[in-house]
């Protein structure tokens, strides 16, 4: 398959906002109010060339598209008050009723220029092109929204003895949204409304604090809604190789988080930290983007869907101290542990779509020792990571993968205001489903500064991937069983900084 795309267009955006606030007469509250609007605007053309030959099918097809974005306008208001009441010396109560108007209108029309006689060169519009129009993968959309919301944040501190405290935090919204699209593709004309009542949990829970000891307890909840234009039953075809069909029967997703923290910090001579931290989450309702895929053509058709059982648990613990006659030594360990179930929904050829999983395990062990004098250091610092993905899905390749990471980083202050500092790290995978990945590189950037006398001049010089060798390479195994790798290659390059440093102090009265 050959695929050329070129996009040209441009994005107006602006906004404003305002508030204010008062100190409320014989009383400690505070009254408040809020105003906030924003408008964007669109216009921009895509041109897109898909020549594609199915090897098992032996046929072939070249797809050359216009397409015409435009209007494409959307604005938002939004406004409401605030007040703050405190009941107590140890308490507060803050209310912000709130409400917010949303309005979009899109139009996107698609222009076969393949079915003229003449379609011209790639990315050149022909003077008959309005010929080609495509009324069947060309929409048109309206849709306006209303939200009415309080959002809440309470906080009550209380002193039990001395040495411990006890504060207790909660923050959240009540929301009802009313949505309404209009939704025009081909011979479809749909007319969507919703409503939705839901409760959002920024945070909630408790602070405990004894002594060096502190101790957190917190449960969160945030709300994802479906976008109105899934629920539109129509097949967009425009990527001959990944088609989107709605799904209208689909359910907002709630995702919940619950956390807890221990942290220990110890002062003085020799000071040390140590920190513990649990984290759970799970998604209700979760929206995932599923998929049947087509053998004979390599065709996947893809749809929304709501399924159960993604949830996942993490685990770390931190440590770090310093020690030597002048505490020039420190030392830190990381310590972490992540396991998870991530399910989709997949099907193959003429077998219907199945709900599937991948579950992954991962382990990683961070250790740095720092040697530091004056205002000069190094650091060597190492880390390795394990992970095991395994999934149920016929033809799942599990799999166990190892990155280790390790190298030195170092600031020297010279004679003549010089300083020099550098960071060599080198990077080895092993265990990838892809050869590519499992590699071994070494990234070296450095930085040589000059403060010129009388301190408000300095001139920085900074080399990049001097061994031309930076791959800043990451994957994600997703419940399609598929390895997803992003690489993002930074050229060798030299950076010259010039800082000027200026400081005006009021003249006194």
């Amino acid at each position: 398959m050959l695929n050329e795309n070129l996009h040209r267009g441009h994005t107006l955006d602006a906004g404003g906002n305002i508030s204010g606030n008062m100190k409320m007469p014989y009383s400690p509250d505070l009254l408040g109010f809020f105003a906030y609007g924003n408008y964007k605007e669109k216009r921009y053309d895509d041109f897109r060339l898909y020549d594609i030959n199915f090897a098992e099918t032996g046929s072939s097809t070249v797809d050359n598209q216009y397409i015409r974005n435009r209007p494409d306008r959307e604005h938002e208001l939004n406004a409401g008050i605030t007040y703050n009441y405190l009941y107590s010396p140890e308490g507060s109560l803050e209310v912000k009723p709130c409400w917010t108007y949303r309005h979009s209108r899109r139009n996107s029309a698609l222009y076969r220029l393949d079915r003229l006689s003449d379609a011209g060169m790639f990315g050149n519009l022909p003077a008959d092109y309005k010929a080609a129009l495509d009324p069947d993968q060309s929409n048109v959309s309206h849709e306006y929204s209303n939200t009415a919301q309080a959002i809440l944040f309470w906080m009550h501190n209380k002193k039990l003895t001395e040495s411990k405290q006890m504060r207790l935090t909660a923050s959240g919204a009540i929301k009802v949204d009313w949505r309404h699209l209009d939704y025009r593709q081909g011979a479809t004309n749909s007319a969507i409304s919703r409503r939705d009542a839901e409760i959002e949990i920024g945070q909630a829970g408790a602070t405990y604090m004894a002594g060096t000891n502190t101790f957190k307890l917190f449960y969160n909840r945030h709300i994802d809604y479906v976008p109105l234009n899934r629920l539109v039953d129509i097949t967009d075809s425009r990527d001959p190789m990944n088609i989107f069909r709605g799904a209208p029967s689909l359910k907002n997703a709630a995702t919940n988080g619950l956390n807890f923290q221990w942290m220990k910090m110890v002062w003085g001579r020799h000071r040390w930290s140590e920190n513990v931290d649990l984290n759970f989450r799970w998604i209700d309702n979760a929206l995932v983007s599923g998929y049947t895929y087509d053998p004979a053509t390599g065709v996947r058709t893809y749809s929304m869907y709501n399924t159960s059982g993604n949830w996942q648990g993490t685990a770390s613990h931190g440590f770090n101290k310093n020690f030597g006659p002048t505490d020039q030594f420190s030392v830190g360990a990381n310590t972490d542990a992540t396991y998870g179930k991530s399910a989709d929904m997949v099907g193959y050829g003429e077998a219907a779509v199945e709900r599937t999983w991948v579950k992954n395990l991962t382990l990683g062990q961070g250790l740095k020792l720092t040697y530091m004098k004056g205002r000069n250091y190094i650091t060597l610092n190492g880390r390795v990571d394990w992970r095991d993905t395994r999934g149920n899905r016929d033809g799942f390749n599990n799999f166990s993968a190892t990155t280790l990471q390790y190298g030195l980083t170092g600031l020297v202050n010279l004679p003549k205001s010089i300083t020099l500092s550098t960071d060599l790290t080198a990077y080895t995978r092993r265990g990838y489903s892809d050869p590519s990945l499992n590699t071994t590189d070494v990234v070296w950037n450095a930085r040589i500064s000059y403060a010129i006398p009388g301190g408000k001049w300095v001139i920085m010089l900074d080399g990049f991937d001097l061994l031309h060798q930076l791959s800043n390479v990451s994957y994600n195994v997703n419940a399609q069983g598929r390895t997803e790798t992003y690489t993002n290659v930074l050229p060798r390059y030299a950076m010259l900084h010039v800082q000027y440093r200026l400081n005006i102090q009021p003249k006194k009265r």
